[in-house]
């Protein structure tokens, strides 16, 4: 699943042709009434840090079983600092204070209205609204900011299984994204199609299909797993309010589209890349172990 999400601020910078003048920072210029801006990583001069003491530890030894958790599927911050989790292990919704205090919670085992039988993902809207996934087959349960159930929503044609990526807008639209399925090369490209449907759970369209990186099985077994080579990418597609932000793979680009009648692009975001070649140095030992011990069986 998919832990807490947040959109990091991006440092945006670009290199110019004139090579008798430092490269500027960053630039943007307009294409058909989409901006491009445009970025060189070798003029980034400041970079983020992540503090190495948690700022909130919720669950520890101290705290009475009922607020331990258990398969956490998804989480969110809401406005007046409450956060709330996804506790598959229990089936239900939790919130808990600014401080780690469980102050209510909502759901359990079952398929009634607000029940879960896999709860997963949990995505926060407008006004603190939460909708918490749960499957088979796929629907959406919505859960007030009074932590009380609200409606559910189930999409229609009805999607069996968990989608690989999935967005919700504050106008309740959604979106949806299933990678290919069925029959397919050892370590081809795979793609994931996103669909839209609407505030209901109706399908609206398909937006768009992104590469989102080979897979491939390590072994001739059906049950085998399929995964993707080491140090590979994949396709990431994250929305909020009324954006819409997809990177494809391997490609240094991110393109952010506004949804709403239509999904038109607003925004593309491209920066240089260095030399990303992974050396032997940069891979600890266990793990360079088992790269090699894969190499026979899958591309380089």
């Amino acid at each position: 699943m998919h832990p807490f999400r947040a959109i990091l601020p991006l440092l945006l910078v670009v290199a110019c042709a004139d090579t008798s003048k430092p490269a500027p920072a960053f630039t943007t210029r307009d294409s058909l009434g989409v901006t491009i801006a445009e970025n060189s990583m070798t003029a980034v001069t400041a970079s983020c840090t992540v503090d190495s003491v948690p700022s909130l530890r919720i669950g520890s030894a101290e705290d009475s079983e009922d607020s331990y958790l258990h398969r956490v599927m998804g989480g969110s911050r809401l406005t007046d600092g409450r956060i709330a989790v996804v506790n598959q292990g229990t089936q239900e919704v939790r919130w808990y204070d600014s401080t780690g205090a469980l102050v209510g919670r909502a759901g359990r085992e079952g398929k009634g209205p607000g029940e879960f039988t896999d709860a997963f993902l949990m995505y926060r809207t407008v006004g603190d609204t939460l909708w918490v996934g749960d499957y088979q087959p796929w629907q959406w349960h919505l859960f007030g900011p009074d932590m009380k159930f609200v409606r559910t929503v189930v999409t229609a044609p009805s999607e069996i299984n968990s989608p690989d990526v999935a967005a919700i807008f504050d106008d309740g639209q959604q979106i949806f994204g299933k990678s290919g399925l069925g029959q397919r090369a050892n370590w081809a490209m795979d793609s994931v199609t996103i669909l839209r449907y609407g505030p209901n759970g109706a399908l609206r369209d398909t937006v768009m299909g992104v590469p989102s990186g080979r897979k491939g099985q390590t072994v001739a077994d059906p049950g085998a797993i399929w995964m993707g080579p080491w140090f590979e990418g994949a396709a990431q597609v994250e929305g909020t309010g009324d954006r819409l932000a997809v990177a494809t793979w391997n490609e240094p680009e991110l393109v952010i589209y506004t949804v709403g009648q239509k999904v038109v692009p607003s925004l593309v975001i491209r920066w240089t890349t260095p030399d990303r070649t992974v050396t032997d140095s940069a891979v600890p030992p266990r793990a360079r172990n088992s790269l090699r011990s894969t190499r026979t069986s899958r591309p380089t």
